[in-house]
């Protein structure tokens, strides 16, 4: 299988090597008319791949392909992150929620479940992970912040779902 696989990748080595030529040109000729409303880490990358992109595709099909790359991505390390998973299902019925982590641990499931569902099972291991996760959850529009309440400064946890308009929802705490 090898073998065949080599020689019929060496018989169109010269169509593969003008296609790649053929989309350079592209790229030199379209480079400076590309003009993105927005560019991620590897921005060089990007450019040139929107230059180049109609050689093999219609316009806008890469940054289209990009984005979808990156979603499912950010639904791969939410699938492998059990507080993600649980802060999600938590905030497709709020857009709102408010607490400290030990109401967080009884508001994600009910008692006994933590464990079986792979979840910190006390407040401190609750924040640590959720600082962990927090930038995949803003990657989904959910966002964390952090404060101090009362004359005991309790630490408090505000979550909000930036995808669902705000709502009066009473808050736990």
């Amino acid at each position: 299988f090898r073998s065949d696989f080599r020689s019929e990748l060496e018989a169109h080595v010269p169509q593969i090597l003008a296609g790649l030529l053929d989309a350079l040109v592209l790229g030199l000729r379209n480079i400076h008319s590309v003009k993105p409303t927005s560019l991620g880490r590897m921005a060089d990358f990007e450019l040139w791949s929107m230059a180049c992109e109609e050689a093999f595709t219609e316009r806008g099909m890469f940054k289209e392909a990009l984005s979808a790359n990156a979603s499912d991505k950010i639904d791969d390390l939410i699938e492998g992150d059990p507080l993600a998973q649980a802060i999600c299902g938590l905030m497709e019925r709020h857009s709102i929620w408010t607490g400290t982590s030990q109401h967080l641990i009884a508001a994600i499931a009910k008692p006994g479940q933590h464990a079986r569902m792979g979840l910190p099972l006390n407040p401190a291991a609750v924040s640590k992970q959720l600082r962990a996760s927090e930038s995949t959850l803003r990657a989904k529009g959910i966002v964390i912040e952090r404060m101090r309440s009362g004359s005991e400064g309790r630490r408090i946890i505000k979550i909000m779902n930036k995808n669902i308009p705000a709502e009066d929802i009473p808050k736990a705490a």
